[in-house]
């Protein structure tokens, strides 16, 4: 099923769905899917003619999901795919053999109690989610159920002092990394794509990110979401120590986090990841009063909420001088 692009510039799949006669004559019919791109398209066409094509009455719950993936999979990220992979295998073994138009809301909620008692909240939210797109997608319906509290997310931003004390000890790709995850907000998985000709002066260009396959295997590929193809801009000091040819920091995501986990250890500082440096970034920004709609372009979320309940957090050092300035407007009125 290959989509053709309209003269209005939408695309469109026509899919066959059967044939009727006329006058003794086959007059075949078609269902027709329009979207604005040839993905969305070709997925509309794919997701119709997959449940046309089972009966929803026999389908289990471990065949529903096992389609969906292979329905989403050229469309989804493959961290997305390799995380759904992992609750296929792992999450749903007491109801994988319920037919989807029997599975009812009492038997998802025993089903999300049970799990709920090994897997943090999130994971078991993750993995409703899925069961619950997969049933509805062969035409199920789960009705309501109660899910566990999401837990806030616990972040911790270092202070200027912690990122140089990580500078001072870190070499090679390890130190290039700390100044593109400090100064410029990078990713991971950006910063092992990047590629010395995506710089220009002191503007850096995100246009790709590595990421692991379902085979585990690691693939440079386009960013998971829009939001994240951006032009980053770093002091011209980081710059001048990049590597001038080939990729920027030439390891995987995953050795990475594993420099950087014994670089933390061995500078005696508290634990945090890489990238709680982005945390860092933002703090700094918004403590030089940078607006907010900067911030999110350059480090690449989509909205401003997302931003702000992650990673806007307030540094020590800079709260206390505000706290210095507070206390000094109100001393008037003592």
């Amino acid at each position: 099923m290959k989509a053709k692009k309209l003269p209005s510039g939408s695309w469109r799949v026509r899919v066959s769905s059967g044939v009727v006669y006329v006058n003794g004559h086959p007059r075949y019919k078609y269902e027709s899917f329009t979207a604005p791109t040839k993905k969305e398209a070709e997925f509309m066409a794919a997701e119709w003619s997959m449940n046309r094509a089972i009966r929803p009455s026999v389908i289990t719950v471990a065949d529903a999901v096992q389609r969906y993936i292979s329905v989403k999979e050229p469309y989804l990220s493959p961290a997305t795919i390799r995380g759904y992979e992992r609750y296929r295998t792992h999450y749903y073994d007491t109801i994988a053999g319920v037919s989807v138009r029997r599975l009812d809301a009492e038997t998802v909620q025993a089903w999300i109690n049970s799990l709920a008692t090994e897997k943090a909240p999130k994971t078991v939210c993750n993995a409703f989610g899925l069961l619950s797109a997969a049933v509805e997608m062969f035409g199920g319906k789960i009705g309501k159920v109660d899910l566990p509290k999401m837990e806030a997310p616990k972040t911790y931003t270092p202070d200027d002092e912690e990122v140089k004390r990580l500078l001072d000890h870190a070499q090679g790709e390890l130190k290039t990394a700390i100044m593109l995850a400090a100064f410029g907000s990078l990713r991971r998985g950006e910063i092992c794509a990047l590629d010395a000709s995506d710089i220009s002066g002191t503007q850096i260009r995100i246009t790709k990110d590595m990421v692991m396959t379902k085979d585990r295997e690691w693939v440079i590929k386009p960013p998971k979401t829009a939001a994240s193809v951006r032009t980053v801009t770093v002091p011209q000091w980081v710059v001048d120590q990049l590597p001038t040819e080939g990729r920027i920091c030439p390891i995987t995501p995953h050795q990475l986090t594993d420099r950087f986990r014994r670089a933390v250890q061995a500078t005696k500082l508290q634990h945090f990841r890489l990238h709680d440096l982005r945390h860092y970034y933002v703090s700094i920004a918004h403590a030089l009063g940078v607006p907010d709609a900067y911030i999110m372009e350059t480090g690449g979320w989509k909205n401003a909420a997302v931003m702000n309940r992650v990673y806007k957090n307030t540094l020590k050092d800079h709260r206390l001088a505000a706290d210095e300035k507070l206390a000094a407007h109100f001393e008037k009125f003592a």
